[in-house]
């Protein structure tokens, strides 16, 4: 594993202490909604979120790995019942609870990328759903 530099340190903190709401999150998705592919890309996302939050960096710097982080967590093994196959589009319908989650659990680094740690995150979309608890 690749030790982090202190610049790759102070970078996550920031991030991490950054206020985010599932509001931003949900303003963010339904934003980028309907584009085609090569319209959401990293640079596409960079401008959208400095238009978003222009005075506030630090909380577009964390939207754009907190994105990151769970596109990541439903790319690899998508959690069943939280998202829907794959559209057309490339899109992945994703449960608000999962949204919800992304905004408020904590960011890591894991193999080099922005990600969250599967099974707290998994235990905070539970507690933020609004199903009863049950399977």
């Amino acid at each position: 594993m690749k030790e982090l530099s202190e610049g790759d340190i102070k970078v996550l903190i920031r991030a991490n202490n950054a206020r985010v709401e599932l509001e931003d999150i949900i303003e963010f998705v339904e934003e980028m909604e309907g584009r085609k592919p090569e319209d959401r890309t990293f640079d596409a996302r960079s401008v959208l979120l400095a238009r978003l939050h222009s005075g506030n960096p630090d909380k577009a710097l964390a939207i754009e790995f907190r994105m990151h982080a769970l596109s990541r967590l439903t790319d690899e093994n998508p959690p069943k019942g939280w998202t829907l196959p794959e559209q057309s589009d490339g899109a992945v319908p994703i449960n608000k609870a999962m949204f919800a989650a992304a905004a408020v659990e904590p960011i890591i680094y894991e193999d080099g990328e922005v990600a969250f740690e599967k099974e707290s995150f998994m235990n905070k979309v539970l507690e933020l759903s609004d199903t009863d608890g049950s399977a």
